[in-house]
């Protein structure tokens, strides 16, 4: 048992550096001219993107969680089990809502209103702008 939580542990190290690897190789594709704006349009969107993913998992949390107070009678009720099916009805997994009361409908309308609509045309405006910046940026460098 022991030995398996060791390998797996390895694994995850494993995993990461790969990871970490993988993203350095990709930061030195900038000495190729063609490559340095999308790096750099790729660098500053992860960095616009923060602020963004902490709005939207907050509302994926506070839906989560008014459907755990909804629910509050039923056994097996967890708050991390219900975040993540809100995290799934973000990307498109429809839950059945045949036999649900109505505010389970209502919660979903919101929700599917909010994130899907709201939340990602917010997350296309953000892009825009970064990538007027970082185009603004790039010519200013190369001119």
């Amino acid at each position: 048992m022991k030995e398996d939580k060791n390998a797996k542990d390895k694994h995850v190290f494993l995993v990461m550096g790969v990871l970490f690897l993988g993203v350095r190789a990709l930061s030195q594709l900038r000495i190729i001219e063609s490559y340095r704006v999308l790096i750099q349009l790729f660098k500053q969107s992860c960095l616009d993107m923060v602020n963004f993913l902490a709005i939207l998992l907050y509302m994926v949390f506070i839906f989560a969680l008014a459907k755990m107070v909804m629910r509050q009678g039923q056994k097996d009720l967890h708050i991390d089990l219900l975040s993540l099916s809100m995290y799934q009805v973000m990307f498109g997994e429809n839950p059945d809502l045949a036999k649900s009361p109505r505010f389970d409908w209502f919660l979903y309308i919101m929700f599917t209103l909010l994130v899907n609509v709201v939340a990602l045309n917010l997350l296309i405006s953000i892009i825009g702008e970064t990538f007027g910046n970082v185009s603004a940026q790039m010519n200013g460098h190369h001119v």
